[in-house]
């Protein structure tokens, strides 16, 4: 019973850095690909940018 409970808790752990990594690398390949795909889309996406920043900035605040 121990060894399945550990064995258990192991796996979860690992499954849920191992989400949290594919996040991480999906986040950055989306961003590299919005880069290097969509100019059309780059000042709606810069202005996205600079509006989070202002909310990040305010919330800080």
């Amino acid at each position: 019973m121990k060894g399945i409970d550990s064995r258990n808790i192991v796996s979860g752990v690992g499954s849920s850095v191992m989400i949290a990594v594919i996040m991480r690398v999906a986040k950055k390949t989306f961003v590299l690909f919005l880069f290097k795909e969509s100019r059309s889309i780059m000042p709606y996406f810069y202005k996205e940018c600079e509006e989070y920043r202002h909310c990040e900035e305010y919330r800080r605040s």
